[in-house]
């Protein structure tokens, strides 16, 4: 019996980087060069999942999200948080509270990809209502001429400022070369994140899209034929040692200011 071809990041999701016949280059970190490969098989894996998973992650997530896109990045909806339909609302934050269970190589990891789709629809709706009490949905564009990469994982990190001063850490799920949709705390500053992903060139967004773990990241055709196979590859490495670099920046910042909270409190 054949087994199902499952996608650990949707292909409807890495459409807009593919060329030619459904081909895709990208950057393998650990081979330190940029190979091709068709969508059919790149993150994928012959029966990663049951037929039944994959038939509620096209039923919940991929179905209303793909169905809704080509009106939904244009407009810019997700950015004001004006996403009436409920049955989309849920398919993106199912979408950002899923992927990472979803592209793990842990078995219990991905199991519990399986027990969450396996509750009701009326569990799934509480699931993602709880969500919203800690977490708001945002729509990010960056710049047109700094497109994003689409990491192995199918997210990626973005630091930026709690209300307190303190970093967190948003995530955010590329639906376009230029647009994704993300998942933040309630107490950050959203006037921070706009500045991180449109201040300057809206450079630093596109490379934190490499990520900090991913072992292959998917490049858009446009930028791999304005810089050539060498420098693109030279191109992404040093975006993801700014990113590491940034990262561990941050999280030096948030211990200094937990240590001073400690000395100043005498504990």
């Amino acid at each position: 019996m054949n087994e199902i071809n499952c996608h650990f990041v949707s292909r409807f999701l890495t459409k807009p980087w593919e060329f030619g016949d459904r081909q895709l280059s990208y950057y393998d970190f650990n081979r330190k060069q940029i190979e091709k490969q068709s969508s059919k098989t790149l993150f994928a894996e012959g029966g990663r999942n049951t037929a039944e998973i994959e038939h509620r992650l096209n039923e919940f997530i991929e179905t209303p999200i793909s169905n809704a896109l080509t009106t939904l990045v244009p407009s810019g909806a997700i950015d004001n948080v004006e996403i009436r339909e409920w049955r989309l609302f849920r398919a993106l934050n199912l979408l950002l509270l899923l992927q990472w269970s979803r592209a793990s190589n842990m078995e219990s990891h991905r199991s519990m990809l399986g027990q969450t789709l396996s509750w009701d629809e009326a569990a799934l709706d509480q699931l993602v209502l709880a969500r919203q009490q800690t977490h708001m949905l945002l729509g990010l564009r960056g710049h047109p001429q700094a497109p994003l990469c689409y990491p192995s994982h199918g997210f990626f990190g973005i630091p930026v400022r709690r209300q307190s001063g303190s970093f967190a850490t948003i995530y955010a799920i590329p639906l376009t070369e230029h647009f994704a949709v993300a998942s933040a705390p309630r107490d950050v500053r959203t006037d921070d994140i706009l500045q991180t992903i449109t201040g300057g060139t809206g450079v630093l967004f596109s490379k934190s899209s490499v990520g900090i773990t991913p072992s292959r990241v998917i490049i858009h055709p446009p930028f791999l034929q304005a810089h050539g196979v060498a420098r693109a590859a030279q191109l992404i490495e040093e975006a993801r040692k700014e990113v590491r670099e940034l990262f561990s920046l941050c999280g030096e910042i948030n211990e200094l200011d937990r240590k001073m909270t400690a000395i100043a409190l005498g504990i």
